[in-house]
């Protein structure tokens, strides 16, 4: 049965970002693990661990006592928060502090307070 509307297209994979899978063994609270990830996050985690001028493992390490699924999941679901709270700082912080009011009805706008 049709009612006469159409699904839309399926959305077309990512090329060049995500890539397939990426298997690194890392070492975990005094053993060896391997964790899959695509390269996009293999990225993010390299540079979230830079950031915080720690080692690789050493912030994995973190994740992994935090985490409540696989690790692969969990390593994304953290780049993701973090990746959303930057984001959050980044839109709070880029506030001029200045607010605009309208003039008089001649279509322009003046900084509150001049």
């Amino acid at each position: 049965m049709s009612d006469g509307s159409t699904s839309p297209p399926p959305t077309p994979p990512l090329k060049g970002r995500g890539g397939g899978l990426v298997k690194h063994s890392l070492t975990i609270a005094g053993h060896r693990t391997s964790l899959s990830l695509e390269p996009v996050f293999w990225s993010a985690l390299q540079a979230a661990a830079a950031e915080r001028g720690q080692p690789l493992n050493a912030l994995v390490a973190e994740i992994d006592e935090a985490r409540t699924t696989n690790l692969s999941s969990a390593v994304r679901v953290w780049l993701f928060d973090r990746a959303l709270a930057q984001s959050k700082r980044a839109s709070t912080t880029s506030d001029s502090g200045v607010s605009s009011i309208s003039s008089g009805g001649n279509g322009r706008t003046s900084p509150v307070g001049t």
